[in-house]
């Protein structure tokens, strides 16, 4: 399952970390937890490198990952960061943002063809017309029971559905 990805850090010279691996099998394993790391220790890469592997290995249209973060600032990094390997390993798979700054026209463009990584912050979504929920009825996230939901922030996290 996670062969892309461990080709992927090979090709960019890089070992992952043992928490990363424990990360990424707890999730195959149906697990949840708390990854916490200094900054810069690789969070990201542990936290969704899991539900990518699955992605690719059994693919599905709509929504399946979708990552709160407390800042726009932050949601831009991770976003780079998600790009990096979809992009230079050629992964069918679209990853967007979704905050304050959105357009309208994009946003109505994310509920008709979502992505299938979303990352986006809390308060763009209690600020908007058509929050992530609206997305999320129209994707696979809690139609599949699917379980790839990640924050920066897990206490954020209180008024959420489970997606199950």
């Amino acid at each position: 399952m996670f062969q892309p990805v461990k080709d992927w850090f090979t090709l960019k010279s890089w070992k992952p970390f043992p928490y990363q691996q424990k990360a990424w099998k707890a999730f195959r394993d149906g697990k949840s937890g708390l990854i916490h790391v200094p900054t810069g220790s690789g969070k990201t890469y542990a936290a969704t490198m899991g539900p990518i592997a699955s992605m690719l290995e059994k693919p599905q249209k709509g929504l399946k990952l979708l990552y709160l973060t407390p800042l726009r600032a932050v949601s831009r990094d991770i976003e780079q960061a998600l790009r990096l390997p979809i992009e230079s390993q050629g992964w069918p798979l679209k990853v967007e943002s979704r905050t304050g700054d959105t357009s309208g026209s994009r946003k109505q463009k994310q509920l008709k063809n979502p992505p299938d990584i979303l990352i986006t912050t809390p308060e763009s979504q209690s600020a908007e017309k058509f929050p992530c929920s609206n997305l999320l009825k129209t994707g696979s996230l809690l139609k599949a029971g699917n379980r790839f939901l990640t924050s920066k922030r897990p206490g954020r996290l209180s008024g959420m559905a489970k997606a199950d």
